[in-house]
């Protein structure tokens, strides 16, 4: 059981200080393990870090263990990872991104070939909000750096399908831009919040009437409560 003196070097820590402080004074191997894929990358940083071992008898700060549960765990994990079900295949992601494509095509497909009807449009709309939500979950699988060994790899292949989704509002305004203009267009996304001063007295006096606490918090003070 290596000891390794983080205090400084948490801050430089690139998953943030608070996630490895989390494992102070702990036995962090498997989350070590768990949370590094190139372990011979990560580790030339421990070496600095390292200052003794513990002696099998001496205790340590984790608390009661079950040994047997840690053991079978690990072995466990092993064996996974000699069936090398850790790996990604790329035939499965090059599939997820094809069919994305492929119901981007159907749905323009439906407009021009049908025309811009009630039912051809909802139908075009239900498969683009498909489409869309599968692009979220391949970028999210890209962000985690899950699909190629390399984190470069993973930021192109992201910022490509990120960038191929925020296409969605790019075609929002050039829809809208030829009938309203271009603040007309811009202020489509914000339309429903003029009504917010109309509405806030009308929730203050049920607030009161009921003895609520009425609370307003700008968006960076009530993401700051969330997290």
């Amino acid at each position: 059981r290596r000891v390794y003196d983080i205090s400084r070097w948490a801050q430089r820590h690139p998953g943030g200080s608070r996630l490895i402080g989390h494992h102070g004074a702990e036995d962090a191997t498997d989350a070590f393990h768990a949370f590094h894929q190139d372990l011979n990358f990560v580790r030339k940083f421990l070496q600095p870090l390292l200052i003794g071992e513990l002696a099998p008898e001496e205790p340590s700060q984790d608390g009661p263990q079950n040994a047997q549960l840690i053991e079978d765990f690990r072995a466990l994990r092993q064996a996974v990872e000699d069936m090398k079900l850790f790996e990604a295949k790329p035939t499965f992601f090059a599939f997820l991104l094809g069919h994305i494509l492929a119901m981007e095509l159907l749905a323009w497909l439906i407009v021009y070939l049908l025309g811009p009807g009630w039912v051809p449009s909802t139908l075009a709309a239900l498969i683009l909000a498909v489409s869309q939500a599968q692009s979220w979950c391949l970028q999210h699988d890209l962000g985690h750096t899950s699909i190629f060994r390399k984190s470069r790899w993973n930021h192109v292949a992201q910022q490509f399908d990120l960038l191929w989704a925020a296409s969605f509002y790019a075609r929002f305004l050039l829809s809208y831009i030829p009938f309203y203009g271009v603040p007309g267009a811009l202020f489509l996304f914000v339309a429903v919040r003029h009504n917010y001063r109309r509405v806030a007295p009308l929730v203050k006096a049920l607030c009161a009437k009921h003895g609520l606490s009425y609370e307003v918090k700008p968006f960076l003070t009530a993401l700051v409560d969330i997290i």
